[in-house]
């Protein structure tokens, strides 16, 4: 975990889509870095093409609840979504405390990975840490290419938890793993866990 907000702290921002934010309700911050880190943290970014954006989530009560924070570790969320949104709605999500971005969809009702680089630099926003889910992820490797043709990803970071996944993404009761040793053999990543049996 500290990996991650590492990496995030390297970044202008950092970007989900909204199934991850309704699954996992993260918190996109890098509080457990150090309190010197000198960075600012990252932009949170939720892709939302139709604005079901929680009013409930912990990334808006945070902002909404911790103004003495803001700016040093929390940033206000910046939801994208499809221009096609109604304005009653844009309005009680930016009331509720969140900044709303309405952006092209394309012929599916998504928003398009290649046009996201010239609309976060409109912005103000130079990088971007993607960190999921599994959709927004593999949208961005699909695609390849920005608009202007340049190269869309530079960099992928894969991590694996010692965790076995059951049915319906839940853990349901299966035991925790510990890492005692891994390797790389070619294209793969070997990891030699004990269960831990509590």
């Amino acid at each position: 975990m500290l990996m991650t907000h590492h990496l995030r702290a390297i970044h202008d921002s950092i970007l989900i889509g909204v199934h991850t934010l309704v699954l996992d309700d993260p918190r996109l911050q890098t509080n457990l870095l150090p309190p010197t880190h000198a960075s600012p943290p990252p932009q949170p970014l939720i892709l939302d093409p139709s604005l079901r954006f929680p009013l409930t989530s912990r990334i808006l009560n945070e902002w909404n609840t911790k103004p003495a924070l803001r700016g040093r570790t929390l940033k206000q969320p910046w939801i994208l979504c499809g221009s096609n949104i109604s304005s009653e709605r844009i309005s009680e999500v930016e009331q509720a405390g969140a900044r709303v971005v309405p952006v092209p969809l394309d012929s599916n009702g998504r928003i398009p990975p290649s046009s996201l680089p010239s609309i976060l630099t409109s912005l103000g926003l130079r990088s971007v840490m993607i960190e999921g889910g599994s959709r927004v992820l593999s949208s961005f490797l699909h695609t390849l290419k920005r608009d202007d043709g340049s190269k869309l990803v530079d960099t992928v970071v894969v991590t694996v938890a010692p965790t076995f996944i059951g049915e319906g993404g839940e853990d349901k009761g299966l035991p925790a793993l510990q890492t005692v040793h891994t390797e790389t053999m070619g294209k793969d990543s070997v990891m030699l866990c004990t269960v831990d049996a509590e």
